[in-house]
C-alpha cells in the first residue's frame, strides 16, 4: 500500500513513474494495479516495447528478421532438443 501511495504521490506531483520488467504486459495485468499501469510509462520484454497511456506511447523494438531467422537456424541444426518461443507483441507462439 505505501509504495501503491507513493506512485499516486508522483503521479499527482508530475514526475514521470517508469516501471520496467522482463516480462510481457499480459503477465503484468495480474502483478500491477491497472491504474499504476495506466499513470506509469511501462517498459516490458527488457525495454523492447514502452508503452504509456497518458502519452499515447507505444512502440515495439522487435529483433531483425534476418537475425531471427538465423537463430532459428542454428537451433534447428545445432540443438536439436531446443524448446523455441517466441513473443510478438505481447503474443507467446511456441
Amino acid at each position: 500500500m505505501r509504495n501503491r501511495k507513493s506512485i499516486e504521490l508522483l503521479h499527482k506531483s508530475r514526475i514521470p513513474v517508469i516501471i520496467a520488467t522482463a516480462r510481457p504486459p499480459r503477465t503484468v495485468k495480474y502483478l500491477l494495479p491497472e491504474e499504476i499501469q495506466a499513470q506509469a510509462i511501462m517498459v516490458y520484454y527488457n525495454g523492447a516495447m514502452i508503452v504509456s497511456e497518458e502519452l499515447g506511447l507505444n512502440q515495439h523494438f522487435s529483433i531483425d528478421s534476418k537475425l531471427s531467422s538465423e537463430l532459428i537456424d542454428y537451433l534447428t541444426e545445432m540443438e536439436r532438443e531446443h524448446c523455441l518461443s517466441i513473443e510478438v507483441e505481447d503474443n507467446w507462439i511456441k
